[in-house]
């Protein structure tokens, strides 16, 4: 599943992705070390699970957003991820468009490129899988920096 979504997402000219971790403890390391704009976590992942992995990514805001995977889509899950900093929780399965449109969003690019962002590549996404969930650049709030995934 790691590959797949790094395949689809290296399609997407704006987003780039600049890391990946087996687990949360490795997803909060290459995210101190990457700093990017988005991290996908899942919420299932060895070592710490997502709920640790997403506290901590923005606690020492790590990112400027993590977009939650997972497919445990219930209100209590949801709610958990909200309350640990996620700032999208989406259930795995979502079809790769939304998905893509949900990174943007979540790294403040909605599709206009940001001011002074190379046209290609202007998204730098550092998405990092974590078997079985995914880590992603960092959290919203970055205004002029491209996104990483």
């Amino acid at each position: 599943m790691r590959e797949s979504l790094r395949t689809v997402l290296d399609l997407d000219p704006s987003l780039e992705v600049v890391g990946e971790a087996a687990d949360g403890a490795e997803a909060v390391k290459l995210a101190a070390h990457l700093r990017p704009d988005v991290v996908l976590v899942d919420l299932e992942m060895p070592c710490c699970d997502g709920f640790v992995c997403t506290q901590e990514l923005t606690e020492r805001k790590l990112s400027r957003a993590v977009v939650v995977l997972s497919i445990h889509s219930d209100a209590a899950s949801r709610a958990r991820a909200r309350a640990a900093g996620a700032t999208v929780f989406l259930p795995k399965g979502t079809p790769m468009g939304p998905l893509v449109a949900a990174i943007r969003r979540a790294a403040g690019r909605d599709g206009a490129p940001l001011s002074g962002a190379p046209a290609a590549r202007a998204n730098r996404a550092a998405a990092w899988p974590v078997p079985p969930a995914y880590v992603s650049p960092p959290a919203l709030g970055a205004t002029q920096l491209p996104p990483k995934i």
